[in-house]
Order: C-alpha cells, then sequence, then structure tokens
C-alpha cells in the first residue's frame, strides 16, 4: 500500500544464518525504508513477506528520523539499524532497534551521507563511516578497536567504503584516481588495487575518476563505477587486480549498486531524463528509472520489470530471489499507489 509520502532507499534485513531450518525466520525478516512526509523524514520498517491479500495486516512501525535524506543499513544481524539521519541541521549515526524501534544517538555531527557500499561487518561487528570537516576526510568504524579511532585520513573524498569478505580490509574509492584504494586495517597501509603488470606499466586513469567500488560477498572480485564524459560505466577487477575490464556504460546515473549475494551478478537503477530517453521520451513527465540486473560473467543487462514502469530503489533479499523496489510512474497507464513491489526472480 501507499505508505502516504516519497519512499527513498530499501534495505533487506540479512538472512540468520543460524535460523535457516527455523520455519519462524521468514516471519522475522523485514524491510526498512526512509520515508518523507511533510513533517519530515521517517523511518519505517515493515513485514518482507508477500501478502496475499489487502486485508491482511502487516508488522510495521515508524520512526522519526530528522530533516534530510538517509540510509538505513541493518546490523547485528538484523537486529538493529543504524542511519545517517540529520537532525538540528547536522548529520550524525542514530541506532535504532529492528523490533521495537528506540533510537539512540551514537555521533552527533560531521558524518558524510553513507554510499552504496558494505559498511557492516558481521565478522568484525563494526559499521564503516566517514567524517569530514570540510579540509580532511576521516574513515572510522563503530565501534572503535583498540587504539583505533581513525583508520584513515585524507585530502580527497572517501567514497563507499566497504568491508571485504575476510574484514581484515577495507576498499574505498575517491572520485580523482581511475582506480579504487584497499586499507589493510592491521597494519594501516592503504594501496591502489593494481596486478603486477599495471605496476610495472604504472598504470594511470586519470580521464575516468572512480566513485564507487564495491567488493563481491565471495571475496572474489570488486565492482567500481567510472565516470566517462556523460557516461557512466561498470567495470569489474579480480581481487589480485587482473582481468581488468568494463562490462556496462550507458549515458544515464547509476545508483543503488549492489552484488547478488552470490556474487555473479549486480543490481543497479538507471535513470535517464526527458533528453537521453531514445522511446516515448514525452511519455514520462520528468524522467524515468528502471532497476536493471547485470551478469557480470556474461556483460548482460536486462530490466528487472518491463520499462514502461518506472521503477526504482532496488534491494535484493538475502537468498537473491527477490528484489524489492519501489514502483512509480507508469508510461501509458497509472501504476497504481507508489509503493514497496517484490519482483520474483525464479
Amino acid at each position: 500500500p501507499d505508505p502516504g509520502g516519497e519512499i527513498g532507499v530499501l534495505a533487506y534485513s540479512p538472512e540468520n544464518k543460524k535460523e535457516l531450518n527455523n520455519p519462524k525466520t521468514l516471519d522475522n525478516q523485514k524491510i526498512a525504508f526512509s520515508l518523507k512526509k511533510k513533517e519530515g523524514w521517517f523511518l519505517q520498517i515493515i513485514d518482507a513477506r508477500v501478502i496475499e491479500t489487502v486485508r491482511e495486516e502487516k508488522k510495521s512501525f515508524i520512526v522519526p528520523a530528522g530533516e534530510a535524506s538517509f540510509h538505513p543499513v541493518f546490523i547485528e544481524n538484523g537486529k538493529s539499524l543504524v542511519l545517517d539521519a540529520v537532525k538540528g541541521g547536522e548529520r550524525g549515526l542514530w541506532k535504532v532497534d529492528a523490533a521495537t524501534g528506540a533510537t539512540t544517538r551514537l555521533l552527533s555531527a560531521g558524518v558524510e551521507p553513507f554510499g552504496d557500499g558494505i559498511l557492516w561487518s558481521e565478522k568484525t561487528k563494526q559499521i564503516l563511516y566517514v567524517t569530514s570537516d570540510g579540509s580532511e576526510y576521516q574513515l572510522h568504524a563503530y565501534p572503535a578497536g583498540k587504539g583505533k579511532k581513525i583508520l584513515l585520513k585524507s585530502s580527497a573524498p572517501i567514497f563507499t567504503p566497504s568491508w571485504t569478505m575476510s574484514g581484515g580490509e577495507i576498499s574505498y574509492a575517491d572520485g580523482v584516481h581511475g582506480e579504487f584504494n584497499v586499507l589493510n586495517v592491521r597494519t594501516g597501509v592503504t594501496l591502489p588495487l593494481l596486478s603486477d603488470q599495471e605496476r610495472a606499466e604504472k598504470y594511470k586513469a586519470k580521464d575516468l575518476p572512480v566513485k564507487e567500488v564495491i567488493p563481491a560477498p565471495d571475496g572474489f572480485r570488486y565492482l567500481y563505477l567510472a565516470n566517462e564524459g556523460k557516461n557512466t560505466s561498470i567495470w569489474v577487477v579480480l581481487a589480485d587486480g587482473t582481468k581488468r575490464k568494463k562490462i556496462y556504460e550507458e549515458n544515464a546515473k547509476l545508483q543503488n549498486v549492489s552484488w547478488f549475494p552470490d556474487g555473479q551478478k549486480i543490481l543497479f537503477e538507471e535513470t535517464r531524463n526527458r533528453s537521453t530517453l531514445m522511446f516515448y521520451p514525452n511519455c514520462f513527465l520528468t524522467e524515468s528509472k528502471r532497476a536493471r540486473i547485470l551478469d557480470a560473467n556474461l556483460d548482460t543487462a536486462e530490466d528487472l520489470i518491463p520499462s514502461q514502469v518506472s521503477h526504482r530503489a532496488p534491494a535484493v533479499s538475502p537468498d537473491g530471489v527477490k528484489v524489492a523496489f519501489v514502483g512509480d510512474q507508469g508510461l501509458w497507464f497509472h501504476y497504481g499507489n507508489p509503493g514497496i513491489w517484490v519482483a520474483f526472480l525464479r
């Protein structure tokens, strides 16, 4: 149903591997999302199960979450969330109990907006965040480890910091160079991810600034986004820096990027404005959004649902079988109330 406001980013609660054989596990799975109303921004959490009738009630509650858009991140195996919420004009960190909605302030100011990265690590039990004072960026983990209050300092931005599968490394991009960096948490050494051959050839791609990088869940490779003029491209590279290649490119904005749990496909949102729409440019009022699934091995992409419906904010379920998304404007017809929908992939 229509939640009565503008829906922002969606997040699925993680899969509790300890309860895979528990029939009640599905009952505990949730979808969290940011919601803009006249009164401000809110966090809403709903039951992730698909209802068969509109009469069936779903467990849901809503929590005030400040004055601007934010990104909810599930932590602690889905028991809690962390928000980069703006309150009192300052962006901070806020922790929310996923069962009760009880809110705790962790940090009140100076936090940079969350990106598409893998911020939470179940291995280290820490969430990554970036602060900035206007001249320097600092990468932190909460709760901080012993003697590790600041993981990294940089004069350049720190975009999409992400834990790798091992929990011992963190990847990030700076939006300046044509490659991304990997930080060794134990040694504090950060290096660009390059192959031995690229290092020997002094590989540089200054004309392709990288703004997002996300490691695959299996630790096999990374995806990263690069800007090429008006185009945005998706690249993949193995964890040792070899077999770097471009697998997708469009004259469009790409966001809400994530790996499927098996590390074989990539989910993302593609936005085209009226000037770049190839078909029926006047049928959408402003712009067209669509969720796409990109095969990272075959370099082929397909729409999640027919593109006649503008849809956005895709989030894949922990088992990789479902994708939740926000259904918006229809091309030739009214799509119904804006709301959260679920596409079954098999």
